[in-house]
């Protein structure tokens, strides 16, 4: 499968002069994930051969949160929100959420529907079903 975004687009158009979440030498492994991703939500109808700007910027922002969520990213920030669940005073005692495998995979999902949503949503070229 080709990526629809490159790293040279990723710097110049989608960072904007911010510090890269991608490392350079990761960029086109999480970018074939990316578009993949986009691959799957896009309606059968779009032409992805040469992609629209929105495109690959929805494909540059879920390289990232792959990325971020693999641990390979160079940006520092989790992304992925872990917190207490809850916590027992007398004898004290505290759980954590967002921990496990399944949790993550669910929050990675939001993340990358919620940036498919900000970039394609009014595109045209979502998926709308049969």
């Amino acid at each position: 499968m080709e990526k629809y975004v490159n790293y040279a687009w990723y710097t110049a158009n989608y960072l904007l002069g911010k510090e890269p979440v991608v490392p350079e030498t990761l960029f086109d492994y999480y970018a074939t994930l990316a578009s993949a991703e986009v691959n799957n939500i896009v309606s059968l109808d779009a032409d992805l051969a040469d992609p629209c700007d929105e495109i690959k910027a929805a494909t540059c922002e879920i390289a990232e949160i792959l990325c971020q969520g693999d641990g390979a990213s160079t940006d520092e920030a989790v992304s992925i929100p872990v917190g207490i669940s809850s916590e027992k005073v007398g004898e004290y005692s505290v759980s954590y959420s967002g921990n496990s495998a399944t949790e993550k995979a669910v929050a990675q999902t939001r993340q990358i529907r919620g940036a498919v949503s900000k970039w394609l949503g009014k595109t045209g070229l979502l998926f709308r079903g049969v």
